[in-house]
């Protein structure tokens, strides 16, 4: 009985990991369009790199697939718990829009 609840406890492991490495949230942008931002965090050495996907939130709204704004990443972070990763993504939303 001991091994089963072993060997569960270790296929479980990597779902919990896995699940830990993208984030969504629902937000505001500073520039006050609504929106719904996607960040994925994956180890690279030391430091971690953070993927930042922006869009419209439309899908909860109107029933229409949310519109990408732009993407932005970075490489070189080491904090990345879900509060860091949304505040770093908010702090870069201006750098993934398309510059006119």
């Amino acid at each position: 009985m001991h091994r089963v609840l072993g060997l569960l406890a270790v296929l479980a492991l990597p779902a919990a990991v896995l699940a830990a490495d993208s984030f969504e949230y629902d937000v505001t942008f500073d520039d006050g369009m609504p929106g719904v931002m996607h960040a994925s965090v994956e180890k690279t050495g030391e430091k971690h790199a953070v993927s930042c996907d922006y869009a419209v939130s439309q899908e909860k709204e109107m029933g229409l697939p949310d519109m990408p704004l732009g993407s932005w990443r970075v490489t070189d972070v080491e904090k990345v718990d879900r509060a860091a990763v949304r505040e770093l993504c908010l702090r870069h939303y201006q750098d993934a829009l398309p510059k006119d």
